[in-house]
Formats: structure tokens, sequence, C-alpha cells
């Protein structure tokens, strides 16, 4: 569920402008006599108070604490358009259920610049060495896939580093990975400034 802001006495106006329609004004789901807004069938949910906002960014900073009792997980740091995060959580949490049945997505995040946390947890009862060993770069590679498919990114704030380094090759065009290596020779000959990430060099140039 995401999240606006809003002033009370403003939202039947403006949110109706902005989101089209407000389905119903219920209790808050953070006590009191506060109340909160719910958006386009329960997929918006607006805050009406700074009291209201603050429960919902705790709620945003202790998703990935709540996950770890789970279970393992594989973390996607991933951006497609702004326009297609919706339909991309929804397609991308149905195809990698379908491909690893009883997997659980936990897609959340930025979000509103199109970053998507898209973490995937493993079935419960999965064995944690098989699945960090044969399911973990299974999911990644169809998850990225999925992000290239929709225009978007395998990497959005975390950057490629060595982890994303082999996907990156995998997923770009030689002429792209052919003027990376090049922009990088011409900086930096030596290799001297964050070796070994973003791109490889085989055989490595010399010192």
């Amino acid at each position: 569920m995401s999240t606006i802001t809003w002033p009370a006495s403003l939202v039947p106006k403006t949110a109706s402008l902005r989101l089209q329609t407000v389905q119903r004004v219920h209790a808050s789901p953070f006590g009191g006599s506060e109340q909160t807004v719910d958006l386009l069938n329960d997929r918006w949910m607006l805050s009406l108070t700074l009291t209201q906002r603050a429960g919902f960014w705790k709620l945003r900073d202790e998703m990935s604490a709540a996950q770890k009792p789970e279970g393992g997980s594989i973390k996607h740091d991933i951006s497609v358009p702004v326009a297609a995060v919706p339909a991309f959580i929804e397609e991308a949490n149905a195809a990698v259920v379908k491909l690893i049945p009883g997997a659980r997505p936990v897609p959340f995040g930025h979000l509103g610049d199109g970053n998507v946390h898209f973490h995937v947890r493993a079935p419960r009862g999965s064995d944690p060495a098989d699945w960090y060993a044969h399911q973990v770069p299974r999911v990644s590679a169809f998850v990225h896939d999925l992000v290239v498919a929709a225009g978007g990114s395998i990497s959005a704030e975390h950057g490629i580093g060595q982890m994303k380094r082999a996907e990156l090759e995998r997923l770009s065009s030689p002429a792209r990975m052919g003027a990376l290596r090049a922009i990088k020779r011409a900086l930096d000959p030596q290799l001297l400034f964050n070796p070994g990430k973003l791109v490889s060099f085989d055989p490595p140039v010399a010192g």
C-alpha cells in the first residue's frame, strides 16, 4: 500500500483531481480519533496528519527487520518507469510465484520515483542452503529479465558493484559494455579507483 500525506480538509476535492476517486474514510490504523482515506480500491492510503505520516514511515523503516525471521530471501534494487510501477508489481509478483510456487514477493520502497525494492522470500520450510545456492540466481535472473522487459534498470539507488556485474554484462549490448570499459580505461588506466566494480577486464590491465 502506498501513502501520500494530505491535509484532511483538502482530501475530497484535491484527491479526486489527483487520484480520481476517494473510496471511503475510516478510522486510522494508528489509533485515536484520526481518520485515513483509502483511494483507488484500497490500493492507496492517504495520511491526513503528521502522526499518521510518522506511523507509515515506521512501517517502511521496519520492513527489512520484519522480514528477517521469515527465512531466506533475495533482495532486488530495481527501477521501472513510474507509470509502469503498478503493473510491474502485479505482473512480477504473479510471475515469481509461478516460477517458484510458495515464494513470497515483498515489493516496497520509493515507488514515486520508480525505485522498487523487490524482495522475494523463500517458500516456508525451504532449505536455506538450497535456496541461496540454486534458487537465488534463478530468481534474480528472472526478475531482472522482467525489469528489462518493462523498460527499467536492474540497479536503482545501490549501484552495480560486484554482485550485479555479471548481470549487467548479460543484459547489455557489447557496444554498451565496450563504451563503459573505454571510459574506465580513459579515466583510470591503472584501475586504481574502486577496482573490480561495474565492469571487468580480461586480461587485467597491467599496472
